[in-house]
């Protein structure tokens, strides 16, 4: 019979460590339902078994299990590897411990590399069933309920928002002309920080019964452009910064200088082609990864995708007003 938790509250801010309460005994829980949000908190439900064993429960339940991480699919199976010295344990030997064996074997031959984590069990007291080694992938409990990260990184998701659309840098300013290129950058509102090479993140925190994890959200890619109005027009967006042109600040003589048709030249804009009031359409698409621990910074190569997150891209569209280019034949 399974002892439930109160609600866990999550007060969440983007890039900071988020606090939690609720009782429970720790590193035992397994969670029931989705994070419901309700402004800037976040609850969850988590159930835990009672009993003795360490849990602090008070029901007729097992105990809780405290399993300590030993690395991840390479690095985990080898550490399995190095315990037993190169040697299988008998097949017959107690805990399931030859079938880890020779799944940790397998994983080496075969190069997996796949999301997961193995797991050790500290003390073997507290769970007299269970095997001594598991391989969990994300979103799996553990013998005794243990949370994996990925409730952690699902409240840290839940509330971790995307950058919202601030201001459009345009040049020409004000009026721009057919055929003539048009610089854009743009610039985002709310949280965010610029890693190395003038990435945007949003970086959230969460820790929950023991299990912690880290979640990023950051660009799919740069800055894409187009014309709802004028279909015609011509993007440049081979050299697009996530926030769009970078020239604008940098290198504003270029810019001044780019004429008619010079669209090579430019590093990231439109080039509209009919005259009048004209939509312009600036899109960034976002994507979220995660790691099971806390991670400062931006989003390291190892990070894993938020399978199935869905996130509304950052959409800028000013209006430009675009004159048609007149030939002065007079005196």
């Amino acid at each position: 019979m399974k002892r439930l938790t109160p609600w866990v509250v999550i007060a969440v801010a983007a890039a900071g460590l988020l606090s939690v309460l609720g009782a429970g005994p720790a590193r035992a829980a397994d969670v029931s339902g989705p994070p419901l949000c309700s402004g800037k908190t976040c609850t969850i439900q988590v159930s835990s078994p009672g009993g003795g064993g360490g849990g602090g429960g008070t029901g007729n339940g097992p105990p809780a299990c405290d399993w300590t991480p030993v690395g991840d699919a390479q690095s985990g199976s080898q550490y399995i590897l190095d315990h037993y010295q190169g040697g299988a344990p008998a097949q017959n030997a107690p805990y399931g411990q030859y079938d880890s064996y020779m799944q940790a074997r397998q994983m080496i031959a075969s190069h997996y590399t796949q999301q997961g984590e193995w797991y050790s069990l500290a003390v073997r007291g507290q769970c007299p069933t269970a095997p001594i080694y598991i391989f969990a992938v994300p979103g799996q409990v553990l013998p005794g309920g243990q949370l994996t990260g990925i409730t952690p990184a699902e409240l840290a998701r839940a509330r971790v928002d995307v950058p919202g659309a601030g201001k459009v840098v345009l040049n020409p300013k004000g009026n721009s002309y057919s055929n003539l290129p048009t610089y854009v950058q743009v610039f985002l509102a709310g949280r965010y920080q610029i890693a190395p090479g003038g990435m945007p993140y949003v970086r959230g925190l969460a820790a929950v019964q023991g299990a912690a994890a880290t979640v990023w959200i950051w660009p799919t890619g740069t800055l894409q452009l187009s014309s709802p109005s004028d279909r015609t027009a011509t993007p440049h967006t081979n050299n697009c910064g996530y926030l769009g042109s970078t020239m604008i600040a940098l290198n504003k003589q270029a810019v001044a200088n780019t004429g008619i048709n010079g669209g090579s030249a430019m590093d990231c804009g439109l080039t509209f082609h009919a005259p009048g009031t004209q939509e312009l359409l600036a899109v960034l698409n976002w994507q979220a990864c995660w790691l099971p621990e806390v991670v400062y910074g931006a989003p390291p190569a190892n990070c894993h995708p938020v399978q199935g997150a869905t996130l509304n891209p950052t959409q800028w569209t000013p209006n430009v007003k675009v004159r048609e280019i007149q030939a002065n034949n007079g005196a």
